[in-house]
């Protein structure tokens, strides 16, 4: 049973369910219950003026609901392309597949937390980063091909690019599930380059509930382009909570990433057909790009060339996705997984 609710769990990390974060129809109560607490909340929306509080040292708030809250600057989003370019030693290799995916983890630094932080790279062929970032953003989608989602929604806007949303998943019985309150924060950094992470916020739309409350410590994704398709790093860093061992959380979470990237190279393939009959002018996820001050010194897609002679393109046409994967961990863990 534990086993079966950690897979849920590598399927399913924070960061990756409130970048996904939507609402399932077909329980009444619970669409009530979801109006009544969202019915006197403010939200900002497009032409609305934004009341910045700037504090002493640079950083940015907005209040909403009696709680400021911060708004993610340049630096932060720096700080985030930074840990996912990072190839230094401070990443310990977990897993290498056929398929090139890549997961690395490290010890949490967070003193509230002993779940490690774990870090994936793959490349998506024929899959623009453009498509890639709707495909994440876009909830409705993930109505489509989520079936452990109970329930996720936006609570508010803080600007045009941090909101507040909640998330739940559904666990196997005799498990409790887990829940989400997150603060997501997005960027379009031009020349094909974007990012979306999260954090774990309170907001008084988004009290206790009978799921166990999780913690995003810091999660998301940059995507940038990569031939005709485009590559995806993910980190997450996140805490479900409750009575399960950390260590079998750092090893389900770090042996389940691959599964995770091949189920996205299949969805992320079928949005553009999708999109096309679901409010295909609906994205309001969108805003203007905002380059870098400065170009990144390291990018993770030179240590990529460097390691890969094979290119993808032939390993997925010999052999497909979903091949036993091999490497640091080998196929034992796999299996123990």
């Amino acid at each position: 049973l534990k086993l079966q609710f950690l897979y849920l769990i590598g399927q399913h990390t924070p960061g990756l369910a409130m970048v996904f974060g939507s609402l399932l129809g077909g329980k009444k109560n619970s669409t009530e219950a979801k109006a009544k607490l969202l019915e006197n909340v403010e939200s900002w929306a497009p032409g609305k003026e934004v009341d910045y509080i700037k504090k002493d040292d640079g950083s940015m708030w907005v209040k909403n609901a009696g709680r400021e809250y911060p708004i993610m600057l340049e630096k932060d989003f720096k700080s985030f392309r930074d840990l996912c370019d990072d190839a230094t030693s401070a990443w310990r290799m977990a897993f290498e597949s056929k398929d090139h995916i890549y997961v690395w983890d490290r010890p949490s630094q967070d003193k509230d937390s002993a779940v490690n932080m774990v870090k994936m790279f793959a490349v998506f062929p024929g899959v623009p980063p453009s498509v890639m970032y709707d495909c994440l953003h876009d909830h409705d989608y993930r109505k489509v091909w989520d079936s452990a989602m109970v329930q996720g929604y936006n609570i508010c806007h803080l600007d045009a690019n941090n909101d507040i949303g909640y998330y739940q998943v559904k666990l196997p019985t005799g498990v409790t599930n887990r829940d989400f309150c997150n603060e997501r924060s997005w960027r379009e950094l031009g020349n094909g380059e974007y990012i979306i992470m999260n954090h774990s916020e309170p907001h008084e739309a988004c009290p206790p509930t009978k799921a166990v409350r999780g913690v995003s410590i810091k999660s998301g994704y940059l995507l940038r382009p990569h031939k005709d398709g485009c590559s995806l790093s993910y980190v997450s860093h996140s805490d479900p909570k409750g009575w399960l061992p950390t260590k079998l959380i750092n090893m389900v979470v770090t042996n389940q990433g691959p599964n995770l990237v091949r189920n996205l190279r299949e969805v992320s393939k079928k949005y553009p057909e999708w999109k096309k009959e679901n409010k295909p002018d609906h994205r309001p996820w969108k805003t203007p790009e905002q380059p870098w001050s400065a170009a990144p010194q390291q990018n993770l897609l030179e240590w990529y060339a460097k390691r890969n002679e094979t290119t993808l393109d032939e390993i997925l046409s010999q052999s497909g996705t979903r091949d036993a994967p091999d490497g640091a961990n080998g196929e034992a863990d796999q299996a123990e997984a």
